[in-house]
């Protein structure tokens, strides 16, 4: 479950960087990451933690609920 969790999330920031045209080059430095460090998350190899979450969410200037498939957010 958390593995689709973390691919899930991933795939919601990649999607929301593209509606952006934002690149992992823009916006790793926007988030206090390297870019190989964002690389990974955005393929799901590694989570992103909630304090990450947090910094992509105002980088992009959306909500972090956002990012959640919908069967995770909290009525």
């Amino acid at each position: 479950m958390a593995e689709n969790l973390t691919r899930a999330v991933a795939s919601e920031i990649r999607a929301e960087m593209a509606r952006r045209e934002m690149t992992q080059q823009a916006l790793a430095p926007l988030i206090g990451m390297s870019q190989q460090a964002l690389s990974r998350r955005l393929r799901g190899e590694h989570p992103f933690d909630t304090a990450e979450l947090e910094r992509v969410a105002n980088a992009l200037g959306v909500p972090v609920a956002e990012f959640l498939p919908a069967s995770e957010r909290v009525a």
